[in-house]
């Protein structure tokens, strides 16, 4: 059975985010790492595990 975790999901980020650019690009928000995410013409950022590999995203 696969684990479901729930999303969160920020239509700005915080003042005081930083990007990283690794093998993708995703901000660092102290303890929280968000990721862009294209949505209805609309830019999102979802919360991702800052050492996951390549963090899946919804479709």
């Amino acid at each position: 059975m696969r684990q479901q975790q729930q999303l969160n999901i920020l239509q700005s980020l915080p003042l005081n985010c930083i990007s990283v650019d690794t093998t993708y690009l995703y901000f660092q928000c102290g303890q929280y790492h968000y990721r862009p995410y294209q949505y209805q013409d609309r830019q999102l950022f979802i919360e991702i595990d800052p050492y996951q590999r390549n963090p899946s995203l919804p479709k």
